[in-house]
Parts: C-alpha cells; sequence; structure tokens
C-alpha cells in the first residue's frame, strides 16, 4: 500500500472533520468495515453491539412513520442532535486515541438525507455485496422492517426473491441518495471486491476515512487481518438460482457489478 503523507494515524489530536456513518443492507459486511474504522483511529461510540451496530442512534423507522413532513423534519433533527452531543462528549473524553468519530448502523441509508442535512461534513460508506448471496442469507431483518417502504413485503419467512427484490431497491436508493447528496463523500464498497483484493480497498478505505494521514506497516497488518472471506461467499450457486429468480432481477445484480 503507497502512503501518501507523512502524517502518522497514531496519537493524532482530535479533528471532528465530520463523522463517518457505516451503512448497508444487513449482512454486507458493515462490521468488518466497522472494525477497519476503528483501527484507523475513528470512535465508534460506546453503545455498540457484537455488530458494531450503535444502539444509541436515531430510531429511524419509528421516526420516518410520522406521516406530517414538518413534524418528522423536527423530530428527527431533534433526536439527531441529542445523538451528535452524546458522541462528541464520548470522543472528546478519549481524543486522544482516536482521530475522529463515527457510527455503524446498516439500515440508516433509508434516514440519508436527515443526516446529511445535519452533518454537512458528512462521510458515509455504503456496502454491497453479492444480491444472490444476500437473496439466501438468514439475516433479513431488514425485508421484514423497511420492505413495505419500498413496496416489498416477503410471503413467508423464508423467501429469497423478496429479499433479492429489497435489496435491489435498497441498493439503488441508498446509492442515488448518497451520489445526489455527498459527492465525493461517499464512498461505495464493495464487500466481494474486498475479500478478492483486501490491500487496494483498504487503500481507498483508508484514503477515504483519514485523507492524507498514512498508514503505518503495523496498522496496515491489523487492517488485513479483518478481511477474513465468509464461507457464505458463492453460497448462491448451491441454489438453483436461475430458474428462481428473475431474468430482470438478474440483471439488476449485474449492472451492480456482481457476476451471475
Amino acid at each position: 500500500m503507497n502512503k501518501p503523507s507523512e502524517r502518522q494515524i497514531s496519537s493524532i489530536a482530535a479533528v471532528n472533520n465530520g463523522p463517518i456513518a457505516i451503512g448497508g443492507v444487513g449482512g454486507s459486511g458493515t462490521r468488518v468495515i466497522a472494525e477497519i474504522a476503528k483501527s484507523l483511529g475513528v470512535f465508534m461510540g460506546e453503545t455498540i453491539n457484537g455488530a458494531n451496530d450503535n444502539l444509541a442512534f436515531v430510531k429511524s423507522r419509528k421516526l420516518l412513520a410520522i406521516e406530517d413532513d414538518g413534524e418528522r423534519a423536527s423530530s428527527i433533527a431533534a433526536e439527531l442532535n441529542r445523538f451528535e452531543q452524546m458522541m462528541q462528549t464520548q470522543f472528546l473524553a478519549q481524543h486522544q486515541h482516536t482521530l475522529n468519530w463515527g457510527w455503524k448502523v446498516p439500515g440508516q441509508f433509508h434516514l440519508l438525507k436527515y443526516t446529511a442535512s445535519h452533518f454537512s461534513e458528512l462521510k458515509y460508506i455504503h456496502v454491497i455485496r453479492h444480491g444472490l448471496d444476500m437473496a439466501f442469507s438468514k439475516n433479513q431483518n431488514q425485508l421484514r422492517n423497511w420492505g413495505p417502504t419500498l413496496g416489498i413485503v416477503a410471503n413467508q419467512a423464508d423467501d429469497p426473491v423478496a429479499s433479492l427484490d429489497y435489496w435491489i431497491s435498497a441498493n439503488n436508493f441508498a446509492i442515488k441518495e448518497a451520489t445526489e447528496l455527498l459527492g465525493d463523500r461517499f464512498l461505495l464498497l464493495n464487500f466481494d471486491d474486498l475479500c478478492n483484493s483486501p490491500e487496494k480497498n483498504i487503500f481507498d478505505i483508508a484514503n477515504f476515512v483519514v485523507g492524507d494521514a498514512v498508514v503505518s506497516d503495523q496498522v496496515q497488518s491489523e487492517l488485513l487481518s479483518l478481511v477474513v472471506p465468509p464461507k457464505s461467499i458463492n453460497r448462491y450457486k448451491t441454489h438453483d438460482y436461475k430458474n428462481l429468480f428473475s431474468a430482470e432481477a438478474l440483471n439488476a445484480v449485474e449492472k451492480m457489478g456482481f457476476a451471475v
């Protein structure tokens, strides 16, 4: 990995240059990206679970259900302000160990226009994993919670067709929103490509997260050790996926950069 400057990540004074948010369809590999961010010096909060989700973040699904636009926007702004104050307090309390702060909540892209408005320098990493692998995942929380918002309802607990429809719609929505709202403060990360080419992708993540700060050899080695391809990669090949999914859906997967 080429080193873009002479600054070291370790022991950098705290500079709150805009938080780093990480999201994606559940099961896309966001936990690993959050671990990488932490190793790069990003404080991800104190109230996080085993998947690195920040449990104190805005309860977006409940707030987005408010029908009145003005009341919804006001309520979300108040919650984002509460969250920001809490995170800033925690961040500044141990700033000598961190470069910046951020959070990981997979489905937060549904709230992106409000978050981008509140945090003027927000950076967002959206993680995307092969849609066919995702369709056969046991993690279908977003389909259940957010599917109806996008007009997608699972007919049964195990519904790979509805899961893939959600994956397509949700990622298209997130990419469009992030591109329009954030421009170059948006990074679309292909998790499968990260597993296949970890050094290149880790450099891209580091450059996006910390800019011109140098990643030491020790940190590089630590980051590479975090990338462990899951056994579930290519699980879709054990299914009769070509007869299960429509040609339109398979084409949409290919358009997002995944071989079918």
